[in-house]
């Protein structure tokens, strides 16, 4: 707390440009430490989209319906209140794969969620792994509390998917909100997205992945590097 109220905000008086990801980060800058809102500089992450790997069908086989979430469970994440919610909705048919472990669930579902055969915990995958739950998604989940970025929706993006997020400052900024189904984190709100996205039709949800991917096409590294190019060269006329 000494060096949030006391060191830190010394430190940023001094500085000549800041970077960060979104107008949502700068406006907390500004608002928390009185960062000089002409000196905080917003360039998001560039998105790299090409040589996506691909993982084929084995057999022909019909690989069942299935809603993803990416990421870890940690403070910002609701992990908890997604398992909450999907077990509670009986009706869902889709399935729920996680890349999250047994012991990163609270306790007290930990058994409604090992009954429910439609959830699957992943645990850490790899790289390739992960391409191929991309590939075959209906779509992807994101309950958060907060994020920098978000980057696991921009990983749905890429691969055409519709997305089902958090309503916070961060995805309505970067996210293309005709792709997108926004929850407040709440059961109620969490339910009803989830089961507007199950009724969606085949079509509805191509339609909205096509979205996301174009609109992932926006953070594209050309276009970050024209950012830095802008902000050095203003810095380079300061020297």
């Amino acid at each position: 707390i000494f060096l949030e109220k006391s060191v830190f905000p010394g430190l940023l008086k001094d500085i000549d440009a800041m970077v960060v990801f979104t107008e949502a980060e700068k406006n907390a800058w500004v608002e928390r430490f009185e960062v000089d809102a002409e000196r905080i500089f917003v360039i998001p992450h560039f998105i790299g989209t090409a040589d996506l790997p691909i993982n084929k069908r084995r057999n022909g086989k019909k690989l069942e319906e299935y809603i993803v979430y990416l990421g870890r469970a940690g403070t910002n994440k609701k992990t908890d209140l997604l398992l909450r919610t999907f077990c509670k909705m009986k009706e869902l048919q889709s399935s729920l794969y996680m890349t999250i472990s047994e012991s990163d669930i609270a306790g007290d579902i930990v058994d409604l969620v090992r009954k429910d055969k439609r959830i699957k915990l992943l645990g850490y995958i790899s790289d390739e792994e992960k391409a191929g739950v991309l590939q075959y998604a209906s779509g992807v989940i994101c309950p958060t509390d907060f994020e920098a970025f978000g980057y696991t929706a921009f990983e749905g993006s890429i691969y055409s998917k519709p997305l089902i997020c958090s309503d916070i400052p961060v995805f309505r900024e970067l996210l293309s909100g005709d792709g997108v189904l926004y929850f407040e984190n709440t059961q109620a709100s969490l339910s009803a997205a989830l089961s507007l996205f199950g009724n969606l039709s085949s079509n509805d949800k191509q339609t909205m992945g096509k979205i996301n991917k174009e609109n992932v096409l926006k953070y594209s590294f050309e276009a970050s590097l024209k950012k830095y190019q802008s902000l050095f060269s203003m810095l380079s006329l300061k020297i």
